[in-house]
């Protein structure tokens, strides 16, 4: 209960840090990374692949993050996205 509080509220503090569409486009590529028959490390590098490859405002301002937070973001979308289907 306490860790999906946690993951809860790192969600929350994401979708604060971040616009709306580059958070969407995260849990999209999430979401798709889901279902590939990877391990977790190689899905997740294949999202900040993708993420690297969008274009338009978003990936301007994707590019514009820091790497770090960025890695933040879809490890926290990870997290969340499990609890909240468990």
């Amino acid at each position: 209960m306490l860790e999906k509080m946690i993951i809860s509220a790192m969600y929350r503090l994401i979708n604060a840090l971040l616009s709306t569409d580059i958070v969407d486009n995260i849990v999209d590529l999430v979401q798709a990374a889901f279902s590939k028959d990877m391990p977790g490390e190689q899905k997740k590098a294949a999202v900040m692949a993708e993420l690297k490859d969008i274009g338009g405002d978003v990936g301007e301002a994707i590019n514009a993050t820091a790497g770090f937070i960025i890695s933040m973001a879809v490890d926290v979308v990870v997290a969340y996205l499990k609890t909240r289907n468990a």
